[in-house]
């Protein structure tokens, strides 16, 4: 199999990844990654030769989110749809490759992550938002998400790894974030900052709030806790929210970063 760019496939990959709900496409080396902390070495502990990165993103549909606050249900539900819709684009992008002789390797966009007692966090295989940036489809914000022209925050990214030689897109020139601080303002815990960090030991036990957090909080109130009580925290509905959680791998409770980035949102008709 030639490992030349051939632009056949190249257009091919990018039909099949529109075709099945990508709504911004692109591609990145892997190289442009390569200044990430680990992910030289991540990248070629799975594809010792992988050359590129296909990168699609979805849009997330503003009304479940600005409802969030109120009803969060809505919008756990819709990213929960996204995701499954991410899987299918990495699956089939995978498979064309795969029937094209090359290897490939989705990028896991949710779950599962590596967890890891050297760094504090969850921490993604490759920076899916990084590679989204170097594919030119959005350029990260204040908030540290992407930020792109059409859909501002309202998007989901995944990616596959590949060696085949696909021609990568140039990285945008030009900032998209205007720096506004809305997302600042609307953070409910005080977790993003000026300069552009984000406090994830702020940020994770809100938006993980019935994620491992959450978890963790629960159990040790169990601690030195007799049957009875034991038994009685059971018919505790952080509990139940616990249990749905890890029925519907569904965790995120808090969206007001997103909600609050004013780049790309439509106006609204009467």
């Amino acid at each position: 199999m030639s490992h030349e760019y051939d632009a056949d496939l190249d257009r091919k990959v990018r039909s099949i990844a529109l075709k099945w709900g990508g709504d911004l496409i692109g591609v990145c080396s892997v190289e442009s990654l390569y200044h990430l902390p680990d992910h030289e070495s991540k990248i070629k502990e799975m594809l010792g030769d992988a050359k590129t990165i296909v990168v699609a993103a979805v849009r997330m549909f503003p009304a479940p989110l600005e409802c969030s606050d109120k009803n969060v249900r809505p919008a756990q539900y819709e990213t929960y749809c996204l995701y499954r819709e991410l899987d299918k684009i990495s699956f089939e992008v995978s498979k064309f490759l795969d029937d094209s002789g090359y290897q490939a390797i989705s990028i896991p966009a949710f779950l599962p992550v590596e967890m890891s007692l050297e760094k504090w966090g969850l921490l993604a295989d490759v920076s899916l938002r990084h590679a989204a940036e170097e594919a030119g489809l959005g350029r990260i914000g204040l908030n540290r998400l992407l930020i792109t022209k059409r859909f501002g925050a309202h998007v989901r990214i995944t990616g596959v790894i590949t060696n085949a030689s696909l021609k990568p897109d140039k990285k945008l020139d030009e900032e998209i974030c205007d720096k506004c601080g809305l997302c600042m303002e609307a953070c409910p815990v005080g977790a993003i900052t000026e300069d552009g960090k984000v406090d994830v030991r702020k940020c994770a036990p809100e938006i993980l709030k019935y994620g491992l957090p959450g978890l963790v909080g629960f159990v040790r109130k169990w601690l030195g806790k007799g049957e009875k009580e034991i038994i009685e925290m059971t018919k505790d509905p952080v509990f139940w929210e616990l249990w749905q959680t890890s029925m519907l791998g569904s965790f995120y409770y808090c969206f007001q970063c997103i909600t609050a980035c004013p780049i790309g949102k439509k106006q609204k008709t009467k």
